[in-house]
C-alpha cells in the first residue's frame, strides 16, 4: 500500500493505538504478549517473502516497539534466517513483555548486543539466569566508540527498526539522535516497526530527526500523522499489519 492511500483508510492516533491494545486485553481477554507475538510474527511473515536471503539487523529500543524488533528476530532465527539484534538502552528498563522476548532471544542465543550509555561499565558481557541458575553470557556491551563498528558493513543489510513506537513523545535522548542519523547515513534499507522512531504520529514531522524508511509495517491501522506533509519521505512504502484485535475493540477505542 503505497502512502498515497493512507487518507482513504481508518487513520488512528497513538493514543488511539495504545487505547485498541488497552480494551483488547481488558475486554475481550487477550494477554498484551500475544497481541505483540501476533504483531512480530505477522511482520516476520510480511519479511520473509520478500527478503528471505538477506540478513537483518534489527535495533531495538526498551518499550514494546523494541519487544516487537526481539520477537521478529526470534522468528527469523528459527526459519534458519540470519539476525543480529542491538537493543540500545538498559536490560533492566525493558517492559514487561519486552522483557519476556530479550529471555527468549537470549536463550536462543542468538547474536546480540547491548549499547546502553547510562551504564558506568562497560566491560562485562550481560548475563542472564537459565533454569539451573546458572549464567551465560551470551551478549557484548558496546560503547559510544564500537557500536557502529559492531554493526558493521550496512549495504547488504535489511535494517528493522524497532527503537521507538507511537507513544514517544518530545525530543529524542541521547543517544538516540546520533544512531538514527548513522543509520540514515549508513543503512540504504531500513524498515521502520509500526512508524519511524523519531516520527511524530499525529503531526508526520520528525522530532527533530527520524529514521528515514523505505518501509513502514504499521499495526492494525495507519496513524493521523501518516497522510501530513512531509510524512511520506519518512514513511517509504506503508503496509498495514494485522495484530489479531477483534474489530469490535477498533470500534469501542474510537468512539473514546
Amino acid at each position: 500500500m503505497g502512502n498515497q492511500h493512507v487518507e482513504k483508510m481508518l487513520t488512528i492516533t497513538p493514543q488511539q493505538s495504545k487505547l485498541i491494545d488497552q480494551i483488547a486485553c481488558r475486554d475481550f481477554a487477550i494477554p498484551s504478549l500475544l497481541l505483540m507475538e501476533n504483531a512480530s510474527l505477522n511482520a516476520a511473515n510480511w519479511l520473509w517473502d520478500r527478503f528471505a536471503n538477506r540478513s537483518l539487523l534489527i535495533v531495538c529500543g526498551t518499550g514494546n516497539n523494541g519487544g516487537d524488533g526481539l520477537a521478529i528476530a526470534r522468528h527469523w532465527s528459527v526459519r534458519g534466517g540470519q539476525v543480529r539484534g542491538l537493543l540500545v538502552g538498559s536490560v533492566d528498563q525493558l517492559s514487561a513483555d519486552a522483557a519476556t522476548q530479550w529471555r527468549m532471544v537470549c536463550a536462543l542465543r542468538l547474536p546480540l548486543a547491548n549499547y546502553n550509555p547510562a551504564s558506568g561499565d562497560t566491560s562485562d558481557r550481560l548475563s542472564m539466569d537459565d533454569p539451573e541458575g546458572q549464567s551465560r553470557f551470551i551478549t557484548e556491551s558496546l560503547t559510544a566508540e564500537n557500536w557502529s563498528r559492531w554493526c558493521g558493513n550496512l549495504a547488504q543489510t535489511i535494517v528493522i527498526d524497532a527503537l521507538l513506537g507511537t507513544g514517544a513523545r518530545g525530543a529524542l535522548r541521547h543517544p538516540l539522535p546520533s544512531i538514527i542519523e548513522y543509520l540514515n547515513q549508513h543503512a540504504p534499507h531500513k524498515i521502520a516497526i509500526d512508524i519511524p522512531s523519531g516520527l511524530d504520529g499525529i503531526s508526520g514531522q520528525p522530532t527533530p530527526i527520524a529514521i528515514q524508511a523505505q518501509q513502514t509495517l504499521t499495526f492494525v491501522a495507519p496513524k493521523t500523522g501518516f497522510s501530513q506533509p512531509g510524512a511520506a519521505a519518512w514513511l517509504g512504502q506503508v503496509t498495514v499489519i494485522d495484530i489479531g484485535v477483534p474489530q469490535a475493540a477498533i470500534q469501542r477505542a474510537m468512539q473514546c
